[in-house]
């Protein structure tokens, strides 16, 4: 399989598809061209093993690692656009502690990541320290929840994104390595 970017998107070539580059001021475009005749009464071999062919290279273990990190996310996501209404309004704290909280999460976060990128790198148990950082933003998410004062959701937060760093060098060192087996 053959990946270019086209347009800031990521475009799968497979066998019986071709890269048209720009032509003029317009886009590029990726175009199906029939590699040999199609018999009418049965599927061509495009047909048949396009699926198959355009993700050929993805073990298991990066289908598993993707859909926890696409779970991860989506909770992660549903989650931050109600924090500061829940902060403010229900918790009673103002802006600046908002804006505390948010700068401590992560500048939290990016001294998580460098820290758990170097232990992974010296230790080589990526996958630990991977599974480590998932268990931390998953305990924070309902500790959120519970939090009766602004502190609690302090320490939620930051727990969340000391998860969040520690499991994102680790994670994504493990997709390389997976990825070239």
């Amino acid at each position: 399989m053959v990946i270019r970017a086209v347009s800031l998107q990521l475009w799968p070539v497979c066998e019986g598809y071709q890269f048209f580059g720009h032509k003029g001021n317009g886009p590029a475009t990726l175009e199906y061209a029939e590699p040999f005749p199609v018999r009418k009464d049965k599927p061509s071999w495009v047909d048949r093993q396009m699926p198959r062919a355009c993700f050929t290279g993805l073990s298991r273990n990066v289908v598993l690692l993707a859909v926890a990190s696409l779970f991860t996310d989506i909770s992660t996501e549903m989650l931050y656009p109600v924090l500061p209404v829940f902060l403010t309004q229900m918790l009673g704290a103002s802006g600046s502690i908002l804006g505390l909280m948010d700068g401590c999460a992560q500048a939290t976060q990016n001294i998580a990541q460098g820290l758990s990128g170097t232990l992974s790198d010296r230790v080589r148990k990526r996958k630990t320290i991977a599974l480590a950082g998932y268990f931390l933003a998953a305990l924070s998410k309902p500790l959120m929840g519970l939090s009766t004062g602004w502190m609690d959701l302090f320490g939620a937060r930051m727990l969340d994104r000391l998860g969040t760093g520690t499991r994102s060098a680790p994670r994504d060192a493990l997709r390389v390595r997976l990825r070239m087996c």
